[in-house]
């Protein structure tokens, strides 16, 4: 059972989010931030909110194998704060039964735009071609050590999502709880009372990130994938900080190497 409660918020659909959403470049902000603050966010703003609901379901879970070179050159890209990176990534929608290969691209210039295969279950003939034609049209296929199908399984990421809409703005609002990062055979879950909460805008400065510094939430860098990678296998935090680290995954996270 999910932690939030959506119900006093009107539906909306997955067609609608996707005609507005579907390949669009796009500002990220994202907040690591406890459930009860996400509530009274909610609660204040019900009126401009619509929830995807799919056949009564509201909260969906996802698990995410991403893919990465032996060297692991994006997760690098990622701590060395290269402007222009990848990720790649096989996104299985458990509630749906569907799953699609996703190359998730930055500009250089703080854009995200995320490119889609669907009906994609593993990292294959068609997604790796996929992945190489989308790095080539990028020009950022010299990120790859020979090519994509030398691309390994790094990590897993699971959670579960609940997609909100505001209609008084171009504004999608993702809120993942519950999450759990694996790399290799090493597993940890976060804390239950947490969530992260991504913003999708078509605009630098965002309606809902001027509402959360009203309640004294602010932005913050968190990367589910980096985390896996830098809690599980790197020697020592480096995409994420270790405050943040701590305040997701709990005191365990302390623990890593220095």
């Amino acid at each position: 059972m999910s932690p939030l409660d959506t119900s006093g918020l009107a539906p909306t659909s997955l067609a609608q989010i996707d005609e507005q959403w579907f390949n669009v470049q796009r500002f990220d902000k994202k907040f690591v931030v406890g459930i009860t603050t996400v509530k009274a966010f909610i609660d204040d703003h019900k009126d401009v909110l619509t929830v995807l609901d799919i056949e009564g379901l509201r909260t969906f879970h996802y698990v995410t194998e991403y893919f990465d070179t032996p060297e692991l050159a994006f997760y690098r890209d990622h701590y060395m704060r290269r402007k222009r990176r990848l990720k790649v990534r096989i996104r299985h929608y458990t509630d749906s039964h569907r799953s699609q290969c996703e190359v998730k691209a930055r500009d250089g210039k703080a854009l995200t735009t995320k490119f889609v295969l669907p009906n994609t279950e593993k990292f294959e003939g068609p997604a790796q071609e996929f992945v190489s034609d989308t790095a080539d049209m990028l020009n950022m296929s010299d990120r790859f050590v020979g090519s994509p199908s030398n691309l390994i399984h790094s990590a897993t990421t699971t959670f579960d999502r609940v997609t909100i809409n505001r209609t008084d703005c171009a504004e999608k609002i993702t809120i993942d709880m519950n999450f759990q990062i694996t790399a290799g055979s090493h597993t940890m879950s976060s804390f239950p009372h947490v969530a992260l909460v991504e913003v999708k805008s078509t605009t630098r400065r965002t309606r809902t990130q001027s509402d959360f510094a009203l309640l004294d939430v602010f932005p913050t860098s968190f990367s589910k994938y980096a985390s896996a990678l830098d809690i599980l296998v790197s020697a020592r935090p480096r995409v994420n900080s270790r405050r943040v680290l701590q305040r997701v995954f709990g005191p365990t996270s302390s623990q890593l190497k220095s």
